[in-house]
């Protein structure tokens, strides 16, 4: 009975041998061409060694023991060893390249950079509105598609829009020109009135000259005498 424990015993402690200053070898699988340098650490015995470029690496390994796989283009991968993984002549690792997350990007506002700053244009050049470039789109064309806008109405509509967005910019304009003060106590309109006023006023050719030209003096004497007959067709109304 002693000698078959001692021959279990022995030939135990050969198979653990076996393994006890293996060579581990392997070949890196990564999906892409370029891996950059991937570190093999053997935490248990803390062997290092490197991938080479053809992905093959070996190792002073064991099973039971724990190997680590690091880099900077893959993601960190631990491996346990196991018997089975030293029972072929090259042990494969799959790999798996590193996520890479992008810093906040901020974007700014540069309205001083343009293209008059940068020298692509000439100062002089003239710019148009949205409503212009579409005017001048559509007008641009010779034949059908200009006879059918003839037809339809269609350029006139849009010249129409140009006109209205023009309005609309010498309009906000009073709002910086002018405080609302400006029209309640000194023109005498009531405050839900002033829109409407402005509205009265816009196709005075003096007024929309001055008010192109930021002339607040005379665009507000000019105002002054719009106002008269403004408030007087108020108080006709109201009666």
């Amino acid at each position: 009975m002693m000698r078959v424990l001692f021959l279990l015993f022995t030939i135990l402690l050969f198979s653990q041998s076996g393994f006890s200053q293996g060579l581990l070898r392997g070949k890196v699988i990564f999906d892409g061409s370029n891996f950059g340098e991937i570190y093999i650490t053997n935490l248990s015995i803390n062997v290092k060694t490197i991938v080479g470029n053809d992905g093959l690496f070996s190792i002073e390994a064991k099973p039971n023991q724990v190997l680590v796989f690091s880099g900077i283009k893959i993601e960190r991968k631990n491996l346990f060893l196991k018997p089975i993984d030293f029972s072929t002549d090259l042990f494969s690792v799959k790999l798996y390249p590193k996520a890479i997350q992008l810093e906040e990007v901020e974007i700014k506002s540069y309205p001083q950079i343009n293209a008059v700053s940068l020298g692509i244009i000439s100062k002089n050049v003239k710019t148009y509105t949205p409503a212009e470039r579409k005017l001048i789109s559509e007008g641009s064309g010779i034949g059908i598609a200009q006879l059918i806008n003839a037809i339809n109405g269609r350029t006139k509509e849009l010249k129409k829009n140009v006109e209205v967005e023009k309005k609309e910019k010498l309009l906000d304009k009073f709002s910086t020109l002018f405080e609302e003060e400006f029209y309640t106590k000194t023109l005498k309109i009531p405050f839900e009135y002033i829109k409407g006023f402005q509205i009265y006023v816009i196709d005075d050719k003096k007024i929309i000259e001055n008010l192109k030209n930021s002339n607040t003096k005379i665009l507000a004497f000019l105002l002054s005498e719009k106002s008269l007959t403004y408030n007087e067709l108020l108080r006709n109304g109201k009666k």
